[in-house]
């Protein structure tokens, strides 16, 4: 009678897709080895995914020489104690360490057992052995400077707007295609078609989503947002952005300092909050603004443009350009000037 199989909890399942995405080295996702452990299409949220990286990226990538050398129990007596997993199918001379899967009963390699049957154990109990080369010691994290968030900011905004813009050209251009005569010389598969846009917009467009958006009647409109509906429709929220990015370029043209995100957000909040029916507090709408215009943006660097505009027009540069162009008007006969008074003398 097989052995009855065992059902893996959403714990262990989310422990294992961990293993299998740090054994495959990068050569398949996140969602991948979360769909091949089992895990549904409701479970493989956005958070347990980043859970899931997060625990991937924890876990050490350890040599097979290294595994299999014999250390001094003195060498590694303060050492914890972690799993070694061999993975023949990536490559013979990697394993897979830490956070593993429990150890088996079964009795350890004798010191007679030839290498090649301790190579085809899949699960193997290894001592850690501290690494003292340069190569080895993890590189120091380093926050992001505003700038650096900024520009991170911009990047993906500008991807973002170009993967709109691809998918309701493709939407429009399926559309018109599914009108057209099966002879139609003209008429091309929907594959082909977004593949074209891609590689012409430079975008990163599924033809399963076009065609998904089309059936849903979605043709020629920007894809849905993830994540929950806001308090605001899209003309107020377009609205609001336009008067956000009018009063930063407009401080960064004529003002002496620049506000931070703190000020920002006061100057916000004061007007969603001027209906009376939101309430707003803390800075989380003004960085959502900020975050949505990010390419429209400098941090830390005025419009020198604007800034050359605003300081031109003095009251003496104003003066004498309309007095020559009074001037000028007046002495070709295309105007005259009033009476002292105040009237015309027509």
């Amino acid at each position: 009678m097989p052995p009855k199989k065992r059902v893996l909890t959403v714990a262990e399942k989310e422990r294992t897709a961990a293993q299998l995405l740090a054994a495959s080295e990068g050569l398949i996702s996140t969602a991948q080895a979360m769909k091949t452990i089992g895990l549904t299409s409701n479970q493989r949220s956005d958070s347990r995914k980043k859970r899931v990286y997060r625990h991937a990226q924890r876990i050490k990538i350890v040599s097979a020489n290294e595994a299999s050398t014999a250390t001094p129990i003195s060498a590694v007596a303060s050492a914890p104690r972690q799993l070694v997993m061999g993975i023949n199918e990536m490559a013979q001379d990697q394993s897979v360490s830490s956070l593993s899967a429990p150890p088996s009963n079964s009795p350890s390699a004798t010191n007679n057992q030839g290498p090649e049957t301790r190579e085809q154990n899949e699960l193997r109990r290894q001592l850690a052995i501290d690494s003292t080369k340069e190569d080895d010691i993890p590189e120091k994290k380093r926050r992001r400077s505003s700038q650096q968030k900024h520009l991170e900011e911009s990047e993906k905004n500008k991807k973002r707007k170009l993967q709109s813009t691809a998918k309701k050209l493709a939407t429009t251009q399926i559309a018109e295609s599914m009108q057209m005569s099966p002879t139609n010389p003209n008429k091309r598969s929907q594959r082909a078609m977004v593949k074209d846009l891609n590689k012409q917009l430079g975008s990163n467009v599924s033809h399963k989503s076009v065609s998904r958006m089309v059936r849903e009647g979605k043709i020629g409109v920007s894809p849905q947002k993830p994540g929950p509906v806001g308090s605001f429709n899209k003309m107020e929220y377009d609205a609001m952005k336009m008067a956000f990015l009018s009063f930063v370029k407009l401080e960064q043209a004529g003002g002496k300092n620049q506000s931070t995100i703190r000020e920002l957000s006061l100057h916000v909040n004061a007007m969603v909050n001027h209906s009376g029916v939101i309430n707003k507090k803390g800075d989380g709408l003004a960085k959502r603004l900020k975050a949505d215009v990010p390419e429209e943006l400098e941090v830390k660097k005025p419009n020198t443009q604007e800034l050359r505009w605003v300081l031109w027009t003095s009251f003496g540069n104003l003066k004498v350009w309309f007095s020559q162009w009074e001037f000028a008007v007046t002495s070709l006969g295309f105007g005259r000037l009033k009476k002292p008074d105040g009237t015309e003398d027509h």
